[in-house]
Formats: structure tokens, sequence, C-alpha cells
């Protein structure tokens, strides 16, 4: 959980690859992470930068 929530930071406030920001996080098969991710999260890594932009922008 806690690797996934840094994950989470990186993905909306860098625009890091998901696969660097697996390894990152430190899980080295990136297919692993987006499956793992979506598990918990219920949205892929890219969703959820993007609906995290998309909030974003709807604030300014």
């Amino acid at each position: 959980m806690l690797k996934l929530s840094k994950a989470k930071d990186l993905l909306t406030l860098s625009d890091e690859s998901i696969g660097s920001i697996a390894r990152t996080v430190g899980i080295s098969d990136e297919r692993y992470f987006m499956r793992l991710f979506k598990q918990y999260e219920k949205l892929t890594p890219s969703e959820y930068r993007k609906a995290y932009h998309r909030i974003q922008l709807n604030k300014e």
C-alpha cells in the first residue's frame, strides 16, 4: 500500500513513464505494477493520471 501511495504521488506530480515510476517504488515488473494498481485503485495508472489532471484543470 505504501508503494502504491508513492506511485500515486509520482503519477500526479511528474511526467515519468509508468515503467519508470514502477521501478522507482520498487516494483521491477511494469505489468505486475499495472495489475496491482488497478486492483486497488480500480483505474489503470494512465487513467489515474488523466483523471487527476482533469480535476486540476477544473479548479482553475
